[in-house]
């Protein structure tokens, strides 16, 4: 069986990875920072890869998340 991740994850990695950076996409999702970044946690452990390193202050996106 097929374990796809969780839609909503989806969603919220793809406005962090256009917006780069966790506030913004929070603003536009209508959700907090904390819980943006506690998604992405949990989308990461799904995926068992990390897709964004911090540097500077600023979410870099990994080469995994430029495959996704």
């Amino acid at each position: 069986m097929l374990n796809l991740p969780d839609m909503n994850r989806l969603k919220i990695f793809f406005y962090v990875y256009k917006l780069g950076s966790s506030v913004a996409a929070s603003q536009k999702l209508n959700l907090t920072q904390p819980a943006v970044s506690q998604q992405l946690k949990k989308l990461e452990e799904e995926l068992k890869t990390p897709l964004f390193v911090r540097v500077h202050k600023q979410l870099v996106p990994t080469a995994a998340a430029q495959h996704l």
